[in-house]
């Protein structure tokens, strides 16, 4: 008998893809300042997320 898988792959309800986080932290509270979520972050995006934590008023 010759068996043979129906599907290479899972089906896309129970993919997991992969995340990356960056979080930005005060270091005298300890409060999270900015959380930010993406699948891949460069240069770009951390620059962004440090230019609106400086913007936040204190």
């Amino acid at each position: 008998m010759n068996w043979k898988p129906t599907a290479t792959h899972a089906p896309r309800q129970r993919r997991w893809y992969k995340f990356r986080i960056q979080v930005g932290i005060d270091e005298y509270t300890r409060e999270c300042l900015a959380p930010y979520v993406d699948r891949q972050i460069n240069a770009l995006n951390v620059f962004d997320v440090r230019s609106e934590v400086r913007l936040k008023p204190a």
